[in-house]
């Protein structure tokens, strides 16, 4: 056995999934390629379904429809798990064959308590590689850039792209089963943070599906939108989180802009055309980088419009699970 086989920590890979088998069959055969020792590696995959089907070489778990949330699925996982370091990536990804070695590298500091990577796309449009270029999912190309090569401190992590320490996602009381919608993520990662190193590793690096195209984004975003409301309730600091997502909000934003311009008493459509032109020469200046790395400057020209489509699909989102849950409390 060579030293890099006698030095790699047993790692426990968990995915949980539903009605993607296609997409599951073509992230289990990445996690086959592995550049990763065998017998340091278990892959641990929970389906919600109806018609369960075990796989080789994988630790299956079928559960029944239910819709109780995605970290209730993640819990079933680490639960699971035998070794005492945990990654997580979700069906709709592709692992590149060193990810887990680069991703488990900072574990050799005994401080760190765990990992993120990487997450970008590829074969997709110039919407998809904008999506990814402003962050997203789990940080996307921005944090890949700002990183520039190295490891550095973060307090935010994705299951599409981490890892952990068993002990620490035990000590953080895993994950919170309220947040249904989604979030369930970033809530561990912030108490994980709170407690250890969280490092950001830019050379872990996985491949995640894009959405493509505006309509798809928007529809995204809706769901990231409701999520976030859940999630502000569970988190360390709600007000904060609340007030956060009031300072993110396009639709506060424009109406700021609108009754500050009807104070001015300027002439309200020609000052909101140069206000617009305005937020998209900023937009396309602050992420220009997704043009350069993916060598296509139609990126650079979509970009602003995919974050309005982002914002307005969060904003619609909040909205409508803060309406549900005044009618609710009624």
């Amino acid at each position: 056995m060579g030293d890099a086989a006698r030095e790699a920590v047993g790692v426990s890979i968990l995915v949980v999934t539903r009605d993607r088998r296609g997409e599951l069959d073509r992230l289990l055969a990445s996690l086959r390629a592995l550049e990763y020792p065998a017998d340091r590696l278990e892959i641990v995959v929970v389906e919600e379904t109806d018609d369960p089907r075990p796989m080789p070489g994988v630790h299956y778990i079928s559960i029944p429809r239910r819709d109780r949330g995605l970290g209730s699925a993640r819990n079933l996982a680490v639960a699971a798990a035998r070794h005492d370091v945990l990654a997580f990536t979700d069906d709709d990804c592709i692992v590149t064959p060193g990810w887990l070695r680069e991703l488990t590298a900072p574990l050799a500091a005994a401080e760190v308590g765990g990992v993120a990577g990487a997450v970008l796309v590829r074969d997709t449009t110039p919407v998809g590689f904008a999506e990814n270029a402003l962050g997203f999912p789990g940080g996307g190309l921005r944090y890949l850039v700002a990183a520039k090569d190295k490891p550095v401190p973060t307090t935010y992590a994705s299951t599409c792209n981490c890892c952990y320490r068993k002990a620490a996602v035990l000590e953080a009381g895993g994950f919170d089963e309220g947040a249904r919608l989604g979030g369930e993520d970033s809530l561990l990662a912030a108490r994980i943070a709170a407690r250890h190193r969280l490092l950001y590793a830019p050379r872990a690096i996985v491949y995640h599906r894009a959405r493509g195209s505006l309509a798809g984004v928007f529809r995204w975003f809706i769901r990231r939108g409701a999520a976030e409301v859940d999630a502000a309730a569970l988190a360390p600091d709600p007000a904060a989180a609340r007030r956060e997502m009031v300072r993110a909000s396009l639709g506060l934003k424009a109406a700021a802009s609108a009754a500050a311009l009807l104070a001015l008493r300027l002439p309200l459509f020609p000052a909101a055309a140069v206000l617009a032109a305005g937020y998209y020469g900023w937009t396309a200046w602050r992420y220009r980088y997704g043009g350069r790395y993916y060598r296509d400057p139609a990126v650079v020209a979509v970009t602003p419009l995919v974050k309005v489509a982002m914002d307005l699909g969060a904003d619609l989102g909040r909205l409508q699970r803060l309406l549900r849950g005044l009618l609710r409390g009624r």
